[in-house]
């Protein structure tokens, strides 16, 4: 069953990002014809989700009025005093929403099969794990037999584990006691008893935008593979994001770089920064 909401996850400072979110938060980077929220929220509406919302704190300004220029059926939770990982659902809870909702972050697209929304319940929160190598740099989900999810540690450096890949339903009914600040996800939402994770399927289609080197890494791929038939690639060929120049610091060197991205202009990323090139979209 897919929930009638989604959660949009926009509210992050972007300290990973540097100098990349120093002027727009990183939910308005943008990628391929768009900008990196442009194609969230096509994902959900693919999905089938019927109510958007975008929780937004860092350069909410800029966010917000884009939201209501091109998305006016988005709604939007400003958060004044960011409130950390599990506060956004406690805030949600205070101001009267209801029910579960499908939550990813802004600056990761976790690809997920209709069957596997099919394994939400109603009666615990549902994580969507990601399998993570030995030694990799990802907190380990311990999962007993059952599949119920029941603590965070250092991945194991023995074999490939489980990590979180952002991706949940949150029931918003079981949250009981409502934090009123900030507050942790796994201390006070998915708590463990309460919380199942969905063990990732063999071939799983994860992109991670988060960091600086991630951004232009999976940037720099998905343009150099743009005929390959990702669902990636399939969801940017039917989205039409709203038109105009796109504006967006790309510099990854110590000087900051405004340059205006539009449709016929691409980024070929390099070792040491971005080099535009005029090309035909």
């Amino acid at each position: 069953m897919v929930p009638k909401q989604g959660l949009i996850l926009c509210a992050g400072l972007g300290t990973r990002m540097k100098e990349l979110s120093d002027f727009i938060p990183k939910a308005m980077l943008p990628f391929a014809n768009g900008r990196l929220i442009d194609y969230q929220i096509a994902y959900l509406n693919g999905l089938g989700v019927e109510k958007i919302l975008v929780n937004s704190h860092h350069h909410a300004d800029r966010l917000t009025n884009y939201l209501l220029e091109n998305y006016p059926d988005v709604e939007i939770i400003n958060e004044s005093l960011l409130l950390g990982s599990g506060g956004v659902f406690h805030n949600l809870k205070r101001l009267g929403y209801s029910g579960p909702i499908l939550s990813i972050n802004a600056d990761s697209f976790f690809f997920l099969e209709k069957t596997q929304l099919d394994s939400f319940d109603e009666k615990s929160h549902l994580l969507f794990g990601l399998k993570v190598q030995p030694n990799e740099n990802y907190n380990r989900l311990v999962i007993d037999n059952h599949n119920v999810f029941q603590s965070v540690v250092k991945n194991s450096a023995d074999a490939p584990d489980i990590t979180f890949s952002g991706v949940s339903i949150i029931h918003l009914d079981l949250i009981k006691s409502v934090a009123e600040e900030v507050s942790s996800f796994f201390e006070t939402v998915a708590v463990p008893g309460l919380t199942k994770v969905l063990r990732p399927l063999n071939h799983v289609e994860y992109w991670d935008f988060g960091t600086v080197d991630d951004y232009f890494s999976a940037s720099n791929k998905f343009e150099t593979y743009y005929a390959a038939q990702t669902h990636l690639h399939r969801l940017v060929k039917e989205t039409n994001p709203p038109k105009g120049f796109l504006p967006a610091v790309l510099s990854i060197d110590a000087k900051r770089m405004m340059v205006e991205l539009n449709r016929e202009t691409r980024a070929e990323i390099t070792a040491k920064g971005v080099k535009i090139l005029k090309l035909p979209f």
